[in-house]
């Protein structure tokens, strides 16, 4: 799965959001937050997300091992 993150539309300070992420990461996946902007299946077991904040651009790979 591919997941494309904006931490602009978002307000909440950066502990907040990694905590949201880790909830995100630990729960399967649910795509109810605001700050996803997009997501498909990519056929992958690995989960890439495409993070943005403020002008910058990240990538992380998610894996089963390092879920």
């Amino acid at each position: 799965m591919r997941v494309t993150i904006d931490r602009n539309l978002c307000g909440s300070w950066a502990p907040a959001c990694e905590e949201c992420f880790g909830v995100f990461v630990s729960r399967d996946f649910p795509l109810d937050r605001a700050c996803i902007t997009g997501a498909w299946d990519d056929g992958s077991n690995d989960v890439t997300a495409v993070i943005r904040s403020g002008r910058y651009v990240g990538t992380l790979t998610i894996t089963p091992e390092n879920r």
